[in-house]
């Protein structure tokens, strides 16, 4: 039974994740509307990749926290994030749920130069949207972010 409801999760999830376009074109929640007890931080930068840690502990979940394989970048220019370009026009991501350990840490090791290539030294900040899954059509999304710094 539980292998169902997982089933059933990823599916929901999968068919709400191919429904939409890129992040940028998307009007998403603010994480500050939410205490999902959601952190982010950039470990191992390089101009190429990063490993981003999902730390959750507290908060107000009212459901399971997941997450797809999409993820955007900004970078700071003057006092404002901007979207970073992209090296290529078409590009997809795969529709898989990934579930976001309670109380614990879920780390994901991205390698950003097939979409973004090499970064230039800067200030940037990974997105990536969450979900507070309760039931199909009954659910709310957020942005995390983590920041980072490109120096060489």
């Amino acid at each position: 039974m539980k292998k169902v409801i997982i089933c059933l999760i990823a599916f929901c999830y999968v068919f709400l994740v191919s429904c939409r376009g890129k992040t940028d074109e998307v009007n998403i929640n603010n994480a500050n509307e939410y205490d999902w007890g959601v952190a982010l931080r950039a470990e191992n930068v390089t101009t190429e990749s990063v490993t981003l840690i999902c730390t959750q502990s507290g908060g107000g979940l009212t459901g399971e926290l997941n997450t797809g394989e999409e993820y955007f970048l900004e970078v700071k220019v003057e006092d404002n994030w901007e979207a970073v370009p992209t090296v290529i026009d078409n590009y997809g991501w795969d529709s898989v749920a990934y579930i976001v350990n309670i109380e614990g840490e879920t780390s994901w090791d991205i390698n950003w130069s097939w979409i973004y290539g090499k970064l230039e030294p800067g200030e940037y900040r990974i997105g990536k949207e969450f979900m507070d899954f309760r039931e199909t059509a009954n659910y709310d999304t957020a942005v995390f972010y983590a920041e980072f710094e490109i120096t060489e």
